[in-house]
């Protein structure tokens, strides 16, 4: 099996063009120490991949970030949140119909 390369290392702020709109790269470690999000503003959608799962917060790997990783996940999580995304796109599990509700559980239950 081939391994994978980088062509770009994304940094947060960052802006992409995908098609015909705009991306920004958000920073939501927890997940991984290096965890980005994507954010597209004129329709509020929100790409957070492994970071939320449902109602969930997103499964945290303290081996990889250590201790204070659990707590970096829940600062991570209100982040995006403020965003008061429209429409979130999780890696996992079904899309939550109601995306304040979906980070407002994830908070409670991290």
């Amino acid at each position: 099996m081939s391994r994978y390369t980088v062509d770009d290392v994304l940094g947060v702020g960052q802006v992409l063009r995908l098609g015909e709109t705009h991306w920004e790269v958000v920073a939501t470690p927890g997940h991984t120490p290096g965890h980005l999000s994507l954010w597209q503003p004129e329709e509020r959608l929100l790409a957070v991949r492994d970071a939320l799962s449902d109602y969930d917060v997103g499964w945290v790997n303290l081996a990889l970030g250590g201790p204070r990783m659990a707590q970096t996940a829940v600062a991570s999580l209100q982040r995006p949140a403020d965003l008061r995304p429209r429409v979130l796109i999780a890696a996992h599990g079904p899309r939550p119909a109601d995306p304040s509700a979906a980070f407002a559980a994830a908070l409670r239950r991290a």
